[in-house]
């Protein structure tokens, strides 16, 4: 075998063992309010969050009482600090959060989500307030 490929398989394992121990980590939230991630509403209750996808590129949410789960996507994005603990922040404009963005103690990237803001928010032109919600790292 030669050199290059040697050096292609040993990175992509390295790589492949990265993101899958990114993608098992999974998070426990308390969320006290009704809450929008994207354009899906979820109501109040507790979680289960998980990266799932190559890099994380979606998230699964999903109620402890197995109401609600959802797949949503999400963008990773390098953090601006080096020690963080796991929270949600959301972006509140009037009575709607919107879930923004999601670290996850021990990684140095973060998620960030979409978010879809009503003509009346838009119109506003407003600066969102934020609020933070600490979250549990479940080992799997």
């Amino acid at each position: 075998m030669s050199k290059p490929l040697v050096l292609f398989f040993a990175t992509f394992f390295l790589v492949s063992g990265s993101v899958h121990a990114q993608s098992a980590s999974r998070l426990k939230a308390n969320i006290p309010f009704d809450f929008y991630v994207g354009s899906t509403a979820f109501t109040a209750g507790t979680y289960t969050i998980k990266p799932v996808g190559v890099g994380g590129d979606a998230v699964v949410f999903r109620s402890t009482d197995s109401r609600e789960a959802m797949i949503v996507p999400a963008w990773t994005y390098a953090l601006d600090r080096e020690e963080h603990d796991s929270e949600l922040v959301f972006q509140v404009s009037g009575d709607r959060y919107s879930l923004w963005q999601l670290y996850t103690e021990g990684y140095s990237e973060g998620l960030e989500f979409y978010i879809a803001y009503t003509p009346t928010q838009e119109a506003s032109g407003a600066q969102p307030q934020l609020v933070v919600i600490k979250a549990t790292l479940i080992e799997p």
